[in-house]
């Protein structure tokens, strides 16, 4: 979810899960063991925080977000034949055996533990999300953690690690937030691509709509309640008047995790179901505000739907953007064979 509110749309997928156990690292990157003993104690003695300490470690060999040195080069063994490897081979095999856990289910030997994470994407720490304003994600750091959110986690990270595990409710996670990212990720990115066709030259605008149309109900489909209609005939009603909206949203952005009892929630757990809950309510917000106008387009002008298209699309392109979800980082149209197209994760861009 966005850096202004609950855990963002990243949460979802393994890519991030592992972006979120990289961040749960960088708290104590560079920190000398004794830092961390004295903050811990300070906890549990509930004395007020300790100051916050630098990340910059003078003991290690090489800069912080940099890869270590290579090691020596050692004399080939006797009666060796042919070529050794070339840095351009070395490399491109670094790449691609790091992309085999770049999609779904990721690295299967991690098993997260979804009821104890600590995420610097809670809106608790405030310092961080004052810092992250007007910044892409590329650019979130710890540095801008102040003393008193750094305190806040590592109470977190011990009363994580000191419950028992029987104290959660059991839930797969995983594979609920795997079930938001594949209702939607294929269908959003569609109907984007369909709506950007309107700029081609020859499109009929009241083709495209029509399509678009489609596409949202087939979204919206399982969501709409009988008798949730414009109040009238008049093709402008629906987007004049928008509470017969309301309930069709309410329904979309709540129906996964409605039977879900919050009281058997961990800290984490409630913090995932919140971020699920503001990534669902802002999908489903764009899809019945696109259905609005999609409801009666068919019975508009041309005029009037081009300009309707023109909306839907900044709106839908405002949520791609938003979600920004790694799968559709890639290749379009796809490479060819022998061509990879490689984006570093987000905790080595920018490092």
């Amino acid at each position: 979810m966005g850096s202004t509110r609950s855990p963002r749309k990243d949460d979802l997928g393994q890519s991030t899960d592992l972006a979120l156990v990289h961040r749960q690292r960088q708290i104590t990157k560079g920190i000398p063991k004794e830092s961390l003993e004295n903050q811990t104690e300070t906890h549990i003695s509930g004395s007020p925080p300790a100051p916050f300490p630098s990340f910059h470690h003078p003991c290690l060999p090489f800069p912080p977000g940099h890869p270590p040195p290579p090691p020596p080069r050692q004399p080939l063994p006797p009666h060796w034949q042919g070529p050794l490897r070339d840095q351009q081979s070395v490399h491109m095999e670094l790449l691609l055996a790091a992309a085999w856990n770049n999609h779904n289910p990721g690295e299967i030997r991690v098993k997260l533990d979804y009821s104890r994470l600590v995420t610097f994407y809670d809106p608790t720490f405030t310092s961080l999300v004052k810092a992250r304003k007007g910044l892409d994600r590329n650019h979130h750091r710890l540095l801008s953690l102040s003393p008193v959110d750094y305190h806040t986690a590592l109470v977190q990270l011990d009363e994580d690690l000191s419950r028992p595990t029987t104290e959660s409710s059991g839930i797969d996670w995983r594979s609920v937030l795997r079930t938001v990212t594949d209702r939607y990720g294929d269908r959003i990115w569609l109907l984007k691509d369909s709506l950007d066709r309107r700029e081609q030259k020859g499109v009929n605008s009241t083709e495209v709509a029509s399509h678009v149309r489609l596409q949202v109900f087939v979204m919206l489909m399982q969501y709409l309640i009988y008798g949730a209609v414009p109040p009238d005939d008049d093709p402008s009603s629906g987007s004049r008047d928008r509470e017969w909206l309301e309930p069709i949203t309410t329904h979309c952005a709540s129906t996964l995790t409605a039977g879900i009892n919050l009281s058997k929630l961990t800290r984490s757990e409630r913090l995932i179901k919140q971020s699920i809950d503001g990534v669902l309510y802002r999908i489903c917000s764009t899809l019945t505000g696109v259905w609005a106008d999609a409801f009666s387009v068919l019975n508009l002008p041309d005029e009037k739907v081009g300009k309707l298209l023109k909306g839907w699309s900044r709106s839908v392109n405002e949520l791609v953007n938003w979600l920004d979800w790694p799968m559709w980082h890639t290749c379009r149209p796809a490479c060819p064979e022998q061509v990879r197209d490689y984006e570093q994760p987000l905790h080595v861009r920018g490092s």
